[in-house]
């Protein structure tokens, strides 16, 4: 029987695993891990209820078990863990604790995981006597920044909104992996599931968006006074709002799917002939929905805008090209 102990052991040794780009299957998982691939689908089950504070469905950890849980050859795969790559800061309370805890899993673990605990022990022993606060450097930002320069860019919208001041941000769009630079008129600052964000009238976008702090790159404050009256929205319910300036689609989702219509904020459903369902949605982003299709494939379709189903199935094209490209370069 797996204890405890060694399934934390597996579950700390299978996210980096799985997270190296290769394809593996859950037969080839549990060959590595020495265990039956029941025990590593239970492993990934502990793993799909982990994420970011907060607990929203964009903070946890996604697993498609639809591609392997009645397959052993099929492919596991994990998303939405990338923070688990970046190095994060920890204070004198929290390095102590782990250096606790990592001594107690030390005891009674395998020769090869002991050896990575005491060279963990090492690098927190050598940043506790250098006087460091931290053993890794930079944490809470997209690309490591720490939780201090959040606390400075709030003080800079919240003294840009008293003085009524537009800014231009430059800001990190993960859906299609660039930086945009937009003017916006600041409302607010404001927090939701463990995030801060900018509560601001976007002119690009000549809507009200929310900016995630930890995603802007870089603000400037400008001489130009703000046009539009403040409105700060609610985020007692979603935060996406969609409007009629976002694109209207049409998803057809078979039964295995059908989740999706509680998932995400959408229009209408309407039963189909197939156990499935019909679902019509404002999407402010093609990018996103198309990455949100690939990972639910293939129980979903985009039926239209018809410039949009054709360009996600050239989409699908390219990607499956790039994959028949690395299976062949494996041969």
């Amino acid at each position: 029987m797996s204890s405890a102990r060694d399934q934390v052991t597996r579950m700390l040794a299978l996210v980096p695993y799985l997270q190296r780009g290769q394809d593996v299957s859950l037969s080839q998982l549990a060959t590595e891990f020495k265990v039956p691939a029941a025990t590593i689908v239970k492993d990934l089950r502990v793993l799909w209820m982990c994420g970011l504070p907060g607990l929203a469905g964009g903070s946890m950890i996604d697993i498609d078990f639809e591609a392997f849980e009645h397959d052993p050859d099929g492919v596991v795969r994990i998303d939405n863990a990338d923070y688990l790559t970046r190095p994060m800061r920890l204070d004198s309370t929290q390095a102590a604790a782990l250096a606790v805890a990592l001594r107690t899993l030390r005891d009674g673990s395998a020769p090869e995981v002991v050896a990575v605990i005491d060279g963990v022990l090492a690098k927190l022993d050598s940043a506790s006597s250098e006087g460091q606060s931290a053993v890794i450097a930079a944490a809470e930002e997209r690309r490591g920044e720490p939780r201090s320069r959040i606390v400075d860019l709030k003080v800079q919208l919240s003294s840009a909104i008293t003085a009524d001041r537009q800014l231009q941000i430059a800001y990190y769009v993960p859906a299609r992996d660039e930086i945009t630079t937009r003017r916006v008129e600041p409302h607010a600052v404001v927090e939701r599931d463990g995030h801060t964000y900018l509560d601001a009238w976007c002119h690009s976008a000549q809507a009200q968006r929310l900016f995630r702090l930890d995603r802007l790159d870089r603000i400037e404050v400008l001489s130009d006074l703000r046009t539009r009256p403040s409105a700060p929205r609610s985020l007692t319910s979603e935060l996406f709002e969609a409007s009629d300036a976002h694109t209207l689609v049409t998803i057809h989702v078979d039964e295995r799917a059908r989740w999706a219509a509680d998932y995400y904020p959408i229009e209408s459903a309407v039963e189909a002939s197939d156990g499935g369902l019909d679902i019509t949605m404002r999407v402010a982003d093609q990018q996103w929905l198309f990455r949100t299709l690939l990972g639910m494939a293939p129980h979903a379709t985009l039926v239209g805008p018809k410039d949009w189903a054709e360009n996600f199935r050239q989409h699908v094209r390219s990607v499956g090209a790039l994959y028949a490209a690395q299976e062949g370069s494996q041969l």
